[in-house]
């Protein structure tokens, strides 16, 4: 996929027929207004996936290190955030045990909301054109429903047909986790030099520049540990699991599957893959599962690629 139209899923299916005044169906928007190509939605270019496993552990690494700090922070104090040499600005609690996090920076709205004493997630998203999206997973639980039609046990139930497709049960948990360990290993971009001196000289020199004018601080080498891997401990911060510790139970874009004792299909324990292992792959489950990488409980992704089809082909009679 080379773009997306963003907000195109509000609409049934896009007509731009005028004599169609059913809102959100094909022509007409929230307001009542006929829409057009240029304001119905928004088109945007797809970003790269490569890479994007160490980017989301990278994320839980900087969440933990911003959480420990408030964690740290007394009533009627404040604290300097700052995760891997970036500063997220200031934290406040108050003397009443509340927090204020007018000065924090960097961080999306949802990581700062806090209520009474209950203090912000300070979670970092490192996902979406506004780093809006906490894991993989999540982010993948959207783009199915939106993109593609197709739901999710874990966001919206067994049994569940939200979309009157009239088929359930669409996505296990076993799905989601493929997917994401698949984009979780897809490896990290690389950078060939011509072997031509000239070419290499201002490879260099290029390089050289772009750390002598500053923009290494914002677009900085950051490193993973070994030592920090919220929700696995004891394993160094390159192992990915599934599910993210941080996924959303709540709010927009969920529920998502949590980490913890297995229930399905709303919590699992971790499955595990090394990122720097060379065609890393998750170990095969012992056993056929819907939450592991076993065979899909409910038929082949053939048979469902094919029962989607005919429904789009009904949907379009």
């Amino acid at each position: 996929m080379t773009e997306v139209f963003v907000l195109a899923q509000r609409f049934d299916h896009l007509t731009f027929d005028h004599a169609d005044g059913i809102v959100t169906r094909g022509a007409v928007d929230e307001s009542g207004q006929f829409v057009t190509m240029e304001n119905a939605t928004n088109e945007r270019k797809t970003i790269g996936m490569s890479g994007s496993g160490f980017v989301e552990m990278l994320a839980r690494q900087m969440t933990a290190e911003l959480q420990a700090e408030r964690d740290a922070t007394l009533p009627g104090n404040s604290t300097q955030l700052s995760s891997k040499r970036i500063s997220f600005g200031a934290l406040t609690r108050n003397g009443d045990g509340t927090w204020n996090t007018s000065q924090v920076k960097g961080l999306a709205a949802p990581s700062l909301s806090s209520k009474g004493t209950t203090p912000p997630s300070l979670i970092i998203r490192p996902l979406h054109q506004v780093g809006n999206v906490v894991s993989i997973r999540q982010f993948s639980n959207t783009a199915f429903n939106h993109h593609h039609g197709m739901q999710s046990e874990e966001r919206f139930g067994l049994g569940a047909d939200p979309d009157g497709d009239a088929f359930v049960n669409e996505l296990t948990t076993a799905d989601l986790t493929a997917v994401s360990l698949y984009q979780a290993t897809l490896a990290v971009p690389g950078r060939v030099i011509p072997n031509d001196p000239a070419v290499e000289q201002a490879i260099l020199a290029g390089e050289a520049l772009f750390n002598q004018i500053g923009c290494a601080t914002c677009h900085a080498t950051l490193p993973l540990t070994s030592n920090n891997n919220p929700g696995l401990a004891g394993k160094p911060g390159w192992i990915y699991f599934e599910p993210n510790p941080y996924n959303p139970a709540t709010g927009p874009n969920s529920p998502n599957l949590q980490l913890g004792p297995t229930n399905y299909p709303v919590s699992a324990p971790a499955v595990t893959v090394d990122l720097t292992r060379r065609n890393a792959t998750p170990p095969a489950p012992a056993s056929t599962s819907r939450y592991g990488g076993g065979a899909r409980i409910h038929g082949s992704q053939a048979a469902r690629h094919q029962r989607h089809q005919r429904s789009e082909d009904r949907s379009r009679m």
